[in-house]
């Protein structure tokens, strides 16, 4: 008797312990932004079915069997993804030689997707509708097709319905309020986006050139040189207008060579800048570059 009892506890521990073991599968998953679509008010309406792991599936293994939602293990991969309407149109498709597309709705519906294994994943294909109508309703069924890793053909399927409602004199009053918030909104960032141009503009308003001093060959006592160079456009307020002597070309030095060049005047249409050199030598050509800002 105690024999037997032993045997069946261990048999109940057996059991217990089977009962305990996870076994890893793949599920079909189809979901929508929204069950309702809104006639007139929904902006974009969103499918999006996708074959993924799952760590707690006990069904039993599944040989080319069909329309399943959940397999006992993860599949190997995917061949293709369909989804359909119960008009009998294939909506969209991916598959191993082809990327996602629309196959109706071209004007209003745009398709993601691909096979590719990712971590949690098998593959995925998305469809958004850009301002669904009424013919946007109706049952959308998914259908992924995979093989197993005993090489054998796999079909899962689900479905969902979208249905298309007429809105409540309310539900309008409710988005017409949105839509004033959203364009008043808008306007002040139009309003900020022209300020900041503006002064941007105005910063980024920038001129640049050279001006020649030029002296003639062996006149040692020529007086200093005054130059006036106007803008290309003119500026809102007298700009800021740096110099730099880049060249001087001497000829004969009798004395220390001595030059300079410094900035006279400005205003909003030209400046006037001052070329100088020490007498006693003969230099003949001094280039001053200079930029305003």
């Amino acid at each position: 008797m105690n024999s037997g009892n032993g045997l069946s506890s261990l048999g109940a521990v057996v059991l217990l312990s089977c009962l305990l073991v996870t076994i890893s599968g793949s599920v079909i998953v189809l979901d929508a932004s929204s069950d309702v679509i809104e006639k007139n008010l929904t902006r974009t309406a969103t499918l999006r079915c996708s074959l993924d792991d799952t760590t707690s599936s006990l069904t039993a293994p599944v040989v080319g069997r069909r329309d399943i939602t959940q397999t006992a293990t993860n599949v190997e991969y995917v061949t293709s993804i369909i989804v359909t309407r119960d008009t009998g149109e294939i909506v969209a498709r991916v598959t191993e030689h082809e990327t996602a597309e629309a196959l109706v709705d071209q004007a209003s519906l745009r398709v993601f997707g691909n096979l590719s294994v990712t971590s949690g994943r098998r593959g995925y294909m998305e469809l958004t509708w850009k301002f669904p109508t009424q013919r946007q309703a109706g049952d959308y069924k998914c259908e992924v097709n995979a093989i197993d890793d005993n090489g054998h053909f796999v079909t899962f399927s689900t479905s969902l319905k979208v249905n298309v409602t007429t809105p409540s004199v309310e539900d309008v009053v409710d988005q017409l309020h949105v839509t004033s918030n959203t364009v008043d909104r808008l306007a002040n960032e139009v309003a900020e986006m022209k300020s900041l141009l503006a002064n941007f503009s105005g910063v980024q308003h920038v001129e640049a050139g050279t001006l020649k001093c030029g002296y003639p060959r062996y006149e040692y006592y020529v007086d200093d040189q005054i130059l006036t160079q106007k803008f290309r456009s003119p500026y809102d307020k007298p700009p800021v207008v740096t110099l730099g002597v880049t060249v001087v070309d001497f000829g004969d030095i009798y004395e220390d060579a001595q030059f300079d060049v410094s900035l006279v005047s400005v205003d909003e249409q030209s400046f006037t800048i001052q070329c100088e050199k020490g007498r006693g030598y003969n230099a003949y050509n001094m280039t001053v570059s200079w930029m305003s800002v």
